[in-house]
């Protein structure tokens, strides 16, 4: 891996700490979209706009308790690991 981020900063003219911290940004980011993404469809699948909102149909029986569950228990997971990868995104320089 050495090799190619040495011909990389070479040919870009790029010093390595940059071109390291620009791609962890972007893996970050991506990640972040990733997650988004995942929670949009569980918006879709269960047609609520938030988690509180799924929770609120589960307990009140308009919505099935299995999976919609383990659904929201992902949902708030997710939405932590969204948390944790934003703030990890403000220390990357």
């Amino acid at each position: 891996m050495g090799i190619a981020i040495e011909e990389i900063t070479a040919k870009l003219n790029l010093p390595e700490n940059k071109l390291i911290s620009e791609s962890l940004k972007a893996w970050i980011e991506k990640e972040i979209k990733l997650a988004e993404g995942d929670i949009a469809d569980l918006r879709d699948r269960y047609n609520v706009p938030t988690k509180d909102e799924l929770e609120k149909n589960i307990k009140a029986g308009k919505t099935h308790s299995h999976p919609a569950w383990e659904d929201l228990i992902t949902w708030e997971n997710l939405e932590e690991h969204i948390r944790w990868l934003k703030d990890l995104l403000k220390k990357v320089d």
